[in-house]
């Protein structure tokens, strides 16, 4: 071979060496450049996904202080209504001698029949176990007010819904500072 070529040979090898290691370089850029933009992806996923996750836990605990705190309201006028038709029983007792035992549906105020239907409905979006008792213990206890076969045994039922009533407010308000991490 004339050496003339040499020069030529040499100048095509690096060339072509070059070429390779463009290609080579391109291509463990290129892999190294996705790798990385994978795992920023990942990244914002994971933060998307515990930012929803942390939305939705925020959405429950307001929808549950919501819930605990109608419960609260309807919980104290029901215990008023059931405190008036105690009154009403009483009055009616204390002029005719006669208790008034086994008060009809429609004896009983459509306020008052709301109040009971409210509270069931607030009931059944509470998942604390302990309002859903305290709720089901106003419910009777109202109903055993409305319906006591003598004066103490309404008067009875009328201080089991009222000290009811306030374990529930109490129990509520536990809650609602627990769900809001208030110390």
């Amino acid at each position: 071979m004339d050496s003339a070529w040499i020069p030529v040979v040499v100048a095509i090898v690096a060339v072509v060496a070059g070429f390779i290691g463009v290609v080579i370089g391109g291509i463990v850029t290129g892999w190294f450049t996705i790798r990385a933009e994978r795992i920023r992806a990942d990244k914002a996923t994971g933060l998307d996904s515990a930012r929803r996750r942390d939305d939705r836990a925020l959405d429950r605990d307001n929808f549950q202080r919501e819930t605990l705190l109608a419960i609260q309201e309807v919980a104290g006028r029901l215990v008023t209504l059931a405190a008036a038709v105690n009154r009403e029983d009483e009055a009616s007792f204390a002029k005719t001698g006669k208790w008034l035992s086994g008060r009809l549906r429609t004896q009983t105020t459509s306020d008052h029949l709301d109040n009971r239907l409210a509270m069931r409905k607030l009931r059944s979006r509470v998942v604390d176990e302990e309002v859903r008792a305290l709720v089901e213990t106003m419910l009777a206890a109202d109903a055993a007010v409305s319906s006591g076969r003598d004066p103490e045994a309404a008067r009875r039922a009328l201080a089991d819904i009222q000290t009811a009533e306030r374990r529930l407010i109490e129990r509520s308000g536990e809650l609602i500072l627990a769900a809001f991490g208030a110390d």
